[in-house]
């Protein structure tokens, strides 16, 4: 999956196994890390400060724009068969 910011500055690119890139608007990468966790989508905030990488087990991980780890969410659902799409 791949987002960029709202302001357009920034992109955000995730792959399956973890892998994480983070761009600029001119191409220059701004940071790369291997996250210990399988991604399925990723999304910024409105204000491109924090974002938000989501995983196949129901889980949003929240990171800053540089990198570092801020928090876990769990998601639920009433409906045992949801999936995350």
């Amino acid at each position: 999956d791949m987002k960029w910011t709202a302001d357009g500055m920034k992109i955000c690119i995730v792959y399956e196994d973890g892998a994480v890139i983070v761009g600029s608007v001119d191409g220059n990468r701004l940071w790369g890390k291997e996250l210990k966790m399988m991604l399925q989508f990723v999304e910024w905030s409105p204000d491109g400060k924090q974002i938000l990488f989501g995983t196949p087990q129901g889980e949003v991980h929240i990171y800053d724009q540089m990198g570092n780890y801020v928090n876990k969410v769990p998601l639920f659902s009433e409906d045992a068969t949801a999936k995350i799409v």
